[in-house]
């Protein structure tokens, strides 16, 4: 059946919900969003897989996840929510993989865009010698090295049997998965020809499919290997899958990682663009980019552990460097004795050994706060590690199975570097050629940043140079009333107000650009609950889960964090540019592109990393562009480019197609914006705002502790009264800058808060939401909520009011895009009679009364024990 995403109804998400809670289905938790139907969240993509079955029998669902799934959901009617986590490991983990990047830029592992680039499309499926051409293909370390043996000995005693197996792998026409299945099993019973021993694996496994997968079509398929895949579940805490699956479910992960995470990081991005030279594959679908990040921060770099550091520094302590020397030597007999290749007793390849071999060698001692590391000079050539180091020497932990190997050993290594040393077999002062050493420096700090990564804090408070100025709203403010009123949802209008200045502009225009601050750092979102503390909040100590024996790390809160980023711009000084009047498109265009249109003269734009991008023609609506490599094949659109000049923030959002050009529309775009003077105007001191929803769910006093006192507008940074605290941390000074804004929600149907409002009074402002008669009328008549619901909110409030007062009025959110009758029903049905049961106590006659000349009836039905619904 076809791929129909368009004909999925509202029904067929509830009916999907109800099918999984029926059913039990496991669904697949998201990384990043959750969708919320009926007040509890689920991971979109599998809504939209499931939706999809129950509207033509099909369990499928194509599209990436992020927002190109959320906006389906979104059209219908559904809030889609970012995650809620305190901590994100899947952010800190792309935060590592920056400072790795920064340190070491891709020196280890840029050899993969070069393959890719050099080897993509093959094997070529109708090479006229199909063991030529497979052998021609440098797979390098990304398959095991026994098994491109196979592959080898394979293609060469059965290349047209064998090519078959590759032209079924490459297939689009059937699914994936029956075509990893197929090729497995073929190219087993091929080899079982030439090798009958079952003992012998084909080596054909997910990993060295995936590879082929990837060289042939680098821009659909990603490069895999088990290790990191299941460390990355481990840390999403998800089940792996079953063998035979993994790689499957693999790609899933790696999709939604790119399109929650990787499409919005333009920093990344422009990074990593930055550091690829001109021979690398150019990585439009962010495949490789994504496997990188995974291996290299799951598996690719593993420190020593302390008890395997201890040791080496007690044998180093006793040793000279020119008995290194010996050491070395000593060491590289001993590997090849141990035969610690053999992949029946370590789970790593000859690449792998070669990269712990070096790593022995570079791990050599701790003095102070610095690694002291010695490389041999043989050891920084290209092919030794398939570019590793490019001529440079940089530090190459050892794989844990390898240093647990060497310390198993350790007693013999000794042993035999003693024996060397007395027998005076290789004097001291003797050199060997193949031990020339270098000294080369490894910070701690940086080491530290990569393995035990926590945010990295803002400057420490300086002089303040920036005069106090009243804010124009209140700093603190609460937005209070009976459930279903829109608190939260106006807190989004609320908070792009606060920082852009913009008012009255759709929901769905500031929706994008609320979360576009989110990622950037001015907003950030909290729900509060009952177990919510201090140290949740502000600052603490938490278990470190990542070391066997107990031990707590610093935790830093969302409030923390965000006053930091506020007070580190409140500090800086003011940035004073001139203003001017925007020019339009057309005059900018003209302008800058006018020495090409006339003159035929080229236009070059430096980009960041200091290569050019040329401008060379343009062609009715296409822009050519020439990149520094001589590559002519990428274009601009000038429709695009026009659309994107005049909406900023949607270009930012990715709303606006690129065609998967977005770097080279942004290079284009920054000089136009800079000719046109788009946003060249005085630019003002950046607000922050923190939204605690439920902010009356937990124990104020304990959430916010002494920090209460600093809320006060006259309290902050620069104020008169301004205060400072020592927090219990030890760490002085901590105050608040007038610039960080707090919105909260409170939910007046809950009455255990009654003491947090004389708690907070003085230092909130309080705005009241109550489902009023104008803001009905108007939802209505926007067609949003069904005709029937005005003169139905309008009864039942009216006696709610009469028995309890305005704070349990009933919100008309319940009702929002709930347009047939059936919905309507199903609302009163499943949301409000529940809501008022709760209300009143159980007491069935009082909410049946409230639903007198509502325009509908309801009776509880005592035969089946439910409620019957009926307009009146």
């Amino acid at each position: 059946m076809a791929f129909e995403p368009n004909k999925i109804t509202k029904e067929h998400i509830r009916n999907a919900v109800s099918r999984i809670k029926e059913e039990g289905i496991d669904l697949i938790p998201s990384t990043r969003w959750d969708v919320c139907i009926d007040k509890e969240k689920y991971p979109p993509k599998d809504i939209m897989r499931y939706a999809h079955q129950e509207m033509n029998g099909e369990n499928l669902w194509i599209h990436s996840g992020g927002r190109d799934t959320n906006r389906f959901l979104e059209r219908l009617g559904f809030d889609v929510v970012e995650k809620e986590n305190i901590s994100n490991p899947i952010k800190e983990l792309i935060q590592k993989y920056k400072v790795d990047l920064r340190q070491n830029n891709l020196a280890s592992e840029v050899y993969k865009w070069k393959l890719l680039k050099k080897f993509q499309g093959r094997p070529n499926l109708n090479a006229p010698d199909f063991y030529e051409e497979i052998k021609s293909i440098d797979y390098s370390n990304l398959i095991y090295g026994v098994g491109i043996g196979v592959i080898h000995h394979i293609a060469k005693d059965r290349p047209e049997p064998y090519r078959d197996c590759f032209i079924t792998l490459f297939n689009e026409e059937f699914p994936l998965a029956n075509r990893l299945q197929k090729f497995s099993s073929e190219t087993l019973k091929i080899y079982r020809e030439l090798q009958p021993n079952p003992k012998h694996s084909h080596h054909h496994d997910e990993r060295t499919m995936a590879t082929l997968l990837t060289y042939y079509n680098p821009g659909k398929y990603a490069l895999y290997k088990d290790s990191f895949y299941q460390k990355y579940c481990q840390l999403l805490g998800i089940k792996s899958k079953k063998v035979g699956e993994k790689y499957l479910h693999y790609l899933n992960l790696l999709d939604d990682f790119i399109s929650d995470y990787l499409v919005y990081d333009n920093e990344l991005l422009e990074l990593v663009n930055d550091l690829l030279p001109d021979d690398a594959f150019e990585d439009e679908n962010h495949k490789l980019l994504a496997q990188d990040i995974l291996y290299r921060m799951l598996d690719g770099v593993v420190t020593p552990s302390q008890k395997e550091e201890k040791a080496f520094q007690d044998m180093l302590k006793k040793s000279s460097t020119d008995d290194l020397n010996v050491y070395f030597h000593v060491l590289d007999r001993l590997i090849e004795e141990l035969d610690i290749a053999d992949e029946a007793k370590l789970t790593f390849s000859t690449s792998e050994l070669l990269s712990f071999q070096i790593g022995i060698r570079y791990c050599l001692n701790l003095k102070g706060d610095k690694f002291d590391f010695i490389a041999p000079e043989e050891y920084t050539i290209e092919g030794v590690h398939k570019g590793q180091f490019e001529g440079k020497t940089q530090p190459s932990f050892f794989h844990k199975a390898s240093a647990e190997v060497v310390m198993q050993h350790y007693p013999a290594i000794k042993q035999a570097v003693q024996s060397e040393l007395e027998n005076n077999k290789y004097s001291n002062k003797k050199k060997h050629d193949n031990l020339a050493f270098r000294k080369a420096a490894f910070d701690k700090e940086y080491r530290t940043s990569m393995f035990d990564y926590q945010e990295i804090k803002p400057m420490t408070t300086k002089e303040i140079i920036r005069p106090f100025e009243k804010p124009a709203f209140p700093l603190n403010q609460i937005l209070y009333g009976p459930p279903g009123t829109g608190k939260t949802y106006n807190t989004i209008e609320l908070a792009v107000e606060l920082i852009t200045g913009k008012k009255d502009i759709s929901h769905s225009a500031n929706k994008r650009t609320f979360d576009r601050l989110k990622r950037e750092g001015q907003i950030e979102f909290i729900t509060f609950h009952q177990n919510y503390s201090y140290e949740d909040f502000v600052v603490g100590i938490k278990p470190d889960l990542d070391h066997a024996d107990l031990k707590f790390r610093k935790n830093e809160g969302i409030f923390y964090k965000i006053c930091e980023r506020a007070k580190q711009d409140y500090e800086m000084p003011q940035k004073q540019t001139s203003s001017s009047s925007p020019k339009s498109f057309e005059e900018v265009f003209d302008e800058y592109f006018k020495p090409l249109i006339d003159d035929g003269k080229e236009i070059e734009i430096a980009m960041k990393s200091g290569k050019i991008l040329t401008i060379i023609e343009i062609k009715g609506n296409s822009i050519r562009l020439r990149y520094h490599s001589g590559s002519e094949k990428h274009s601009l659109n000038k429709d695009i480019l026009k659309q994107a000049y005049e909406d900023r923030d949607a270009f930012e959002d990715r709303n606006i197609s690129d065609n998967g050009n977005y770097n080279n529309y942004r290079y284009v775009l920054e000089e136009l914006w800079e000719l046109g003077k788009q946003y060249n105007i005085v630019k003002h001191l950046k607000n922050y705002v923190l939204i605690i929803d439920e902010i009356n769910r937990s124990n104020i006093s304990r959430v916010f502790g002494e920090l209460i006192t600093l809320l006060e507008e006259d309290k902050r940074l620069g104020a008169e009264n301004e205060l400072k605290l020592t927090l219990p941390n030890g760490e002085q000074d901590f105050a608040l800058p007038p610039n960080l804004y707090i919105l909260g929600t409170m939910n007046t149907a809950d009455k255990s808060i009654a003491l947090v409002d004389i708690a907070l009074r003085r230092r909130f402002e309080f705005t009241g939401f109550y489902p009023t008669k104008a803001t009905i009328d108007a939802l209505a008549a926007e067609g949003k909520v069904h005709d029937d619901v005005p003169a139905l909110l309008a009864a039942i409030n009216k006696k709610i009011f009469d028995k309890k007062g305005a704070d349990y009025l009933v919100g008309h959110a319940y009702f929002i895009n709930e347009l047939t009758d059936t919905d309507l029903v199903k609302t009163i049905k499943r949301k409000v009679i529940p809501l008022l049961m709760e209300y009143f106590s159980g007491k069935i006659d009082v909410v049946r009364e409230l639903f007198s000349n509502s325009g509908y009836t309801i009776a509880y039905d005592t035969d089946n024990y439910d409620w019957a619904i009926a307009k009146a």
